[in-house]
């Protein structure tokens, strides 16, 4: 088994998400552009548009961006 320390493991996870929404960046904002309605639901829940725009990203890291957004959220509260 590998020895990994866990603060290693979450920053190269971070690292994977930010290269999956950096690649798929120019894919949303035409997606958005296209339709007022599309930004609407941006703005409502940003995972579900960005699931209707079709981009390409693994469902775990989909998860991982759910959490991350939930948690900000959490603090705004």
């Amino acid at each position: 088994m590998l020895n990994i320390p866990r603060q290693q493991v979450v920053v190269r996870r971070q690292d994977r998400l930010m290269r999956e929404l950096s690649r798929c960046e120019a894919q949303l904002q035409g997606w958005l552009s296209q339709s007022p309605r599309n930004l609407k639901l941006f703005r409502k829940d940003p995972l579900a548009a960005m699931r209707a725009a079709g981009l390409k990203i693994d469902d775990d890291l989909m998860c991982e961006l759910e959490q991350v957004l939930k948690s900000i959220a959490g603090k705004l509260k």
